[in-house]
C-alpha cells in the first residue's frame, strides 16, 4: 500500500491493539518469574486470544485486495478544442493507480457530463480490480469488520 486508506489505517490499528496483548503477556511472564503464576495464567487466558484474533482480522484485511483498491485516484481532466466556432472546454475523468511493477496506469473513465463523480470512483475500483486480478465478490461476503 503507497497511500493511506481507512483499511490501511484499520490494519495498523489491529497490528497496534496485538502489540499491546503481546506487552501484556510478557508482562504476565515477568510475573511468572517473581512468583505469581495465578496472576500470570489469568492475563495470558485473556490477551493471547485477543493478540490472535487482531492478527488474523489484520491479515484478512491485508490480503483481501480491499486496501488497493482504496488507494485510486479519481480527477478531472480539461481539455480545451478548438474549432470554428470558437474555443471549447470538455471535462473528463480520469482514474490513476500503481501497478505491480510500481509503474502509475491512468484511465480514462468517461466524460463529466454522463457520469458522476461517485459513478467514476466505482468504475474505477471496478477497472482497478479487473487489472489487477483482485475478486470482489469474496471480500463482500467474508468480510465483516
Amino acid at each position: 500500500m503507497t497511500g493511506k486508506t481507512s483499511t490501511g489505517n484499520r490494519i495498523k490499528e489491529l497490528r497496534k491493539e496485538a502489540a499491546q496483548c503481546q506487552r501484556a503477556i510478557n508482562a504476565a511472564h515477568r510475573l511468572v518469574k517473581a512468583g505469581d503464576i495465578n496472576a500470570a495464567a489469568e492475563i495470558v487466558g485473556r490477551q493471547a486470544p485477543k493478540r490472535d484474533q487482531a492478527l488474523r482480522d489484520a491479515e484478512l484485511l491485508r490480503y483481501s485486495g480491499r486496501a488497493r483498491l482504496e488507494d485510486i485516484q479519481v480527477y478531472t481532466v480539461e481539455r480545451v478544442v478548438e474549432s470554428k466556432k470558437g474555443k471549447r472546454t470538455n471535462k473528463y475523468y480520469y482514474a490513476s493507480w500503481r501497478r505491480p511493477g510500481g509503474k502509475v496506469y491512468n484511465k480514462y473513465l468517461g466524460s463529466t457530463k454522463r457520469i458522476d463523480h461517485p459513478s467514476a470512483l466505482d468504475l474505477a475500483r471496478k477497472l482497478k480490480a479487473a487489472d489487477l486480478g483482485i475478486d470482489l465478490e469474496p471480500e463482500k461476503e467474508s468480510m465483516t469488520i
